[in-house]
C-alpha cells in the first residue's frame, strides 16, 4: 500500500488543495505560502512525517501522470525556488538548472566496469591484486609525503616491489572476463 502512487503523493506533495494545487495542465504546483510552509521546520513537524518518510520505501523520478515525485524535482517548482541572481546566471547561459552545466554522460561499453570482475578468492589473480593493494597502501603515502629529494628512491622501491608480483595472472583474469562480457553481454 505504501508504494501506491496515492500514498507516495501524500507523503511527498501533501494533500491536494491544502499543500499543493493542480494547474490547468495537470501539473502539481505550490503557492508561495505553501512553499514557505514546506520550508518551515515547525510547520513540517506538525504536518509532515519526515522522520518516517526518510527511512520508508519511496518512489523516485516521476509519477504515471508525469509529475515529479518531489516538489524540488518538479521543473516549475524548481524555477519558482530560484533566487533572482540564480535566474539571471542561468538565463545568461540559456540554462534552466545548474545541472545543465554538465555534459551528458558517455555510454558505458559492455565491459564496464572492469573493477567488478570476480577475481576468485585464493586464485593467483586475487593474491596478486591483494598484494598490489597492500603495496599501494604502504608506498603511496610515503611517496606523497616524501621530500622532493626522497621521492625518486621511494618510487623506485615501490615499482621494484610491484615487479616481484605475478601481475600477469591478474591482467589475464581481467582480460578473460572482459572478453567473455564482449562475447556474451549486450548494452541494449
Amino acid at each position: 500500500k505504501l508504494m501506491e502512487e496515492d500514498w507516495q503523493k501524500t507523503l511527498t506533495w501533501g494533500i491536494q488543495d491544502e499543500d499543493y494545487y493542480v494547474n490547468d495542465e495537470g501539473r502539481f504546483m505550490k503557492t508561495q505560502e505553501q512553499r514557505d510552509n514546506a520550508a518551515d521546520a515547525a510547520w513540517k513537524l506538525a504536518n509532515k512525517a519526515d522522520a518516517f518518510y526518510g527511512t520508508a520505501p519511496k518512489m523516485e523520478g516521476y509519477f504515471s501522470d508525469g509529475n515529479a515525485t518531489s516538489a524540488s524535482n518538479q521543473p516549475e517548482e524548481y524555477q519558482a525556488s530560484l533566487r533572482p541572481f540564480d535566474k539571471e546566471v542561468l538565463g545568461a547561459y540559456g540554462f534552466n538548472s545548474y545541472v545543465d552545466f554538465f555534459s551528458a554522460p558517455p555510454e558505458n561499453p559492455v565491459t564496464y566496469p572492469a573493477w567488478s570482475v570476480d577475481l576468485v578468492e585464493g586464485s593467483p589473480a586475487k593474491i596478486a591484486n591483494t598484494k598490489l593493494n597492500e603495496l599501494s597502501t604502504k608506498y603511496l603515502p610515503k611517496a606523497i609525503l616524501a621530500n622532493t629529494s626522497e621521492f625518486s628512491s621511494v618510487w623506485s622501491e615501490y615499482v621494484s616491489e610491484i615487479q616481484k608480483l605475478d601481475i600477469k595472472t591478474y591482467e589475464d583474469r581481467i582480460n578473460e572476463v572482459l572478453k567473455w562480457r564482449i562475447d556474451n553481454w549486450s548494452v541494449k
